[in-house]
């Protein structure tokens, strides 16, 4: 046992450790971070593995309905407050054989989770107490690396900062920079911008550690950094003819699968494609222009997540700016206001999904789950308060925009 022991604290490979740990006991062994997303596995052959951990080898991270149930059955608070290794009972339903699981920790922090098949109680004493000195060892170097990681991400986060501000003043000058910090730069990028609703820098933080989990990172040329409320997430291709875009859309669709995660809405923006690296800047800008539209009507159901799509709402701010200045509110959507917050009616809402509907009253009458005979009383008692005029295009355009605007002083 102690020679054995001896060569397993001269490791310092993660995946060699695991690959060490797995041939011992010969058992198929997984290694999860602390959100559960894989880190390493090994196995005689993937059909080792029960079906939650092979669904888990295959998306990268163990599958949420499974963290749920782990979580409701204090397993993962087990992990987080014992050192020792205990059984986890099976789930038929979920593909969730038996096994023997063992937080790795150092220096008194849990960095990650081992999980050993086991589903005969075949382990001896000796194995366990083998698993149970091979988890500080996991431990050690998962920490190490975790903290490489951070120095080396810290110095690429500089970078990447000071080429959002502009700080170079040419293409070589950067190039020079970043060949320097051994940071390769993408043939192909676009930049997204996620704002956290509640404003805080934890949850920004959070929401980092998500994306940045998800995208792994891999291929370095995505980078994710946190500025107070605001995650900027550059997603990039070494190959000009794949579009980073695909990417974003993944990012976002992950995003919008954890919101239980993130109880604060999320304002999500992306800006143009490029190539010319000196555009960066610009690709963010574009990113803020469309988080700003979400700001001001509220919610991101109307507002398209890429500045290319943007079309009117990218001219929301300096319209909303030039109103407030020159206090030049529509009279009739100000008189519909104040009508609902006396009666207690919805015409404001009534009319903005009217007009979204392009006055047709079948479908918003449906959008609004009320008769259609209803929503023409409406509409009716909505122009008899009011001058509004729907027969000219221009008017429905500068109502729907102003009605937008609105919101934002809500």
């Amino acid at each position: 046992m102690e020679e054995i022991l001896e060569k397993l604290h001269t490791c310092f490979d993660v995946d060699k450790l695991i690959a060490f740990i797995s041939g011992y006991l010969k058992k198929p062994v997984i290694l999860e971070s602390t959100e559960c997303q894989l880190l390493a596995y090994n196995s005689y052959s993937i059909q080792q593995f029960d079906p939650v951990n092979q669904q888990t080898i295959f998306s990268k991270e163990c599958p949420g309905a499974v963290v749920d149930w782990l979580k409701k059955t204090g397993v993962i608070e087990q992990l987080r407050t014992n050192s020792n290794p205990f059984y986890v009972n099976g789930h038929e339903e979920l593909g969730f054989n038996r096994r023997v699981a063992v937080s790795a920790k150092h220096k008194q922090e849990v960095v990650g989770f081992i999980w050993v098949q086991d589903i005969e109680d075949s382990l001896s004493q000796e194995e366990l107490q083998f698993l149970h000195e091979a988890s500080f060892q996991v431990g050690k170097v998962i920490y190490k690396n975790k903290k490489q990681l951070e120095k080396k991400e810290g110095k690429i986060e500089e970078f990447f900062k000071k080429v959002m501000d502009d700080h170079f003043y040419t293409e070589e000058e950067l190039k020079w920079e970043a060949e320097n910090l051994s940071i390769p730069l993408p043939a192909v990028f676009t930049v997204m911008v996620v704002h956290a609703a509640d404003n805080k820098s934890e949850t920004a933080e959070d929401v980092k550690d998500v994306i940045r989990t998800y995208l792994q990172l891999e291929d370095k040329v995505n980078h994710v950094y946190s500025v107070q409320a605001d995650i900027v997430v550059i997603l990039g291709s070494l190959s000009d003819r794949h579009s980073p875009k695909a990417t974003a859309a993944d990012v976002v669709a992950h995003l919008q699968s954890k919101t239980h995660t993130h109880p604060s809405p999320l304002y999500i923006g992306m800006g143009r494609e490029y190539r010319d690296v000196m555009k960066m800047s610009t690709s963010r800008f574009e990113a803020i222009e469309v988080v700003k539209a979400v700001k001001i009507v509220g919610g991101q159901e109307l507002i398209p997540y890429d500045y290319e799509h943007l079309g009117v709402f990218r001219f929301l701010d300096s319209i909303y700016s030039h109103q407030k200045k020159k206090n030049d509110f529509n009279p009739d959507l100000l008189r519909l206001k104040e009508k609902d917050r006396d009666s207690q009616t919805s015409f404001l809402k009534t009319l903005e999904v009217y007009l979204l509907n392009n006055c047709k009253l079948k479908p918003a009458a449906e959008q609004l789950f009320i008769h259609q005979n209803t929503l023409n009383y409406r509409m009716k008692q909505i122009f008899e308060m009011t001058s509004i005029d729907l027969s000219h295009f221009s008017q429905r355009c500068e109502l729907f925009i102003e009605l937008m605007l609105m919101k934002k002083d809500q």
